[in-house]
C-alpha cells in the first residue's frame, strides 16, 4: 500500500477529494484536517481510498496502525503527540466546550450537509 511508505510519525489522512466550493464535503474531514493544522502534526492526504475498515471517511494511517472516527483520530493524536487543548481551561470552560462540541458534531454538521448538498444540486 502507498501510504505504508509516508515514514515514521506521518499521518495519511484518507478521506474523498476536495469538493468545488468547500475544502471538503465532509465536516468531518474539515475538523480533522483543521486540528491537524492547529496541532501542527505531518500529515499527507489520500483520496484512492476514502473509506476505511469499517466502511467510514475520513480515516488515518499512522505508524501501520488504522484508525477511524475523526474523534477517536484526534484524542489518539493528541495523546501521541502531547496536544491538549483544554488544558488551560477551567472545568465550567471544559463543560462549555463540551455541550459546544456535542451541539457542532451531532447537530448543526447535518445542517451544514444539507445546505452543501443543496447548492451542488444547482
Amino acid at each position: 500500500m502507498e501510504w505504508a511508505k509516508a515514514g515514521k510519525d506521518m499521518v495519511v489522512l484518507h478521506c474523498l477529494p476536495r469538493g468545488r466550493i468547500t475544502p471538503h464535503l465532509s465536516p468531518f474531514v474539515m475538523k480533522l484536517e483543521t486540528y491537524l493544522r492547529l496541532a501542527k502534526i505531518p500529515y499527507k492526504l489520500d483520496f484512492t481510498e476514502p473509506f476505511g475498515p469499517k466502511g467510514k471517511s475520513p480515516w488515518i494511517t499512522f505508524n501501520g496502525e488504522e484508525i477511524g472516527d475523526s474523534q477517536l483520530v484526534m484524542e489518539h493524536l493528541g495523546r501521541q503527540y502531547k496536544k491538549d487543548f483544554s488544558s488551560k481551561l477551567t472545568e465550567e470552560q471544559k463543560a462549555v466546550a463540551r455541550a459546544f462540541y456535542i451541539l457542532m458534531d451531532e447537530h448543526l454538521c447535518w445542517s451544514d450537509m444539507n445546505y452543501v448538498s443543496y447548492i451542488v444540486s444547482d
